[in-house]
């Protein structure tokens, strides 16, 4: 229910477009959710049930999913090495947030664009 609430009614005909697009409503969505197996658990069993609908394989959709949650660090809890480093000083929360913004756009970019080509030689492109 949920994700069909974020999703939009159609997407473009490009895989590549409807990955970015997908690619940054994981992100909104983990957001929301805080939590690496939540986000998990509700959105690859969606994902991978329309991924034919946006032209590649559930096996994409599930790597895209898990990337662009896993590599998303807005928050110090979400990453280890991000609250040992504020523990000990070695950067400010502001600092943290930075990385995030960064981290929001570059993650889908480079799973929806750089790695576009790799998805194509693994036939996971339809």
């Amino acid at each position: 229910w949920l994700v069909e609430k974020i999703m939009p009614a159609s997407l473009p005909a490009s895989p590549m477009i409807s990955l970015l697009i997908i690619a940054f409503l994981i992100e909104i969505l983990h957001i929301a959710l805080g939590s690496i197996g939540t986000s998990m658990a509700l959105l690859v069993p969606v994902l991978v049930s329309i991924a034919p609908s946006v032209g590649v394989t559930g096996e994409c959709m599930a790597i895209v999913a898990y990337m662009c949650i896993v590599f998303q660090a807005f928050f110090p809890y979400q990453n280890v090495a991000f609250v040992a480093g504020l523990s000990y000083d070695l950067w400010e929360e502001k600092d943290l947030l930075r990385t995030g913004i960064v981290l929001f756009f570059l993650v889908p970019i480079l799973f929806a664009v750089v790695l576009y080509p790799f998805y194509g030689a693994m036939g996971w492109i339809l």
